[in-house]
């Protein structure tokens, strides 16, 4: 698959961006500077999602039929601005908690097929989660970013011997 990565509100491309098949934890490749990429031997029967992300812009999940033709193919995917969450997880104490996992997964994961948002974007859907997480340090502080600012979340916050907890958020 050959293509090029470009902000979705100027279409410059993305130097650096990182495009890696979703569904295997092979090694993407990054983009150049001219945004373009080329991503050997995808799509395929058994795979077909591509997760694309890059400092600063929210993480794209794309989908690419297989095609007889896809040599010939040019894709171009573009990214928005991403957003953060930064928080800190204390205990009942409001002491900090190290080593706590906190996740973020978004909610239109659950939904088969595509769907349409509020604003018209249409959101693709392939049944996988689409998460991101981290522990948190010290101080209990942790920073997820990449999210879109057009998708609702949950937020999990999970510490061994301390339980499971959820946090829903609207679109950011």
């Amino acid at each position: 698959l050959v293509g090029r990565v470009v902000r979705s509100d100027t279409k410059q491309p993305i130097a650096g961006a990182l495009v890696a098949k979703n569904t295997s934890w092979e090694p993407g490749v990054l983009s150049d500077v001219a945004g373009q990429f080329e991503l050997a031997g995808f799509p395929n029967s058994l795979e077909k999602d591509l997760k694309v992300s890059a400092a600063g812009f929210a993480t794209a999940f794309v989908s690419i039929e297989p095609r007889p033709d896809a040599a010939a193919e040019q894709v171009e995917i573009e990214l928005r601005e991403g957003l953060s969450i930064v928080g800190k997880v204390l205990d009942t104490k409001g002491s900090p908690i190290r080593g706590a996992y906190v996740s973020v997964v978004s909610r239109h994961h659950r939904i088969m097929g595509d769907r349409r948002l509020s604003n018209g974007e249409w959101v693709p859907s392939t049944g996988a989660a689409q998460w991101t997480g981290c522990l948190t340090g010290e101080n209990g502080a942790f920073l997820i970013e990449g999210l879109s600012s057009t998708v609702g979340y949950t937020i999990v916050c999970v510490r061994r011997g301390l339980g499971t907890r959820y946090l829903e958020i609207g679109t950011l």
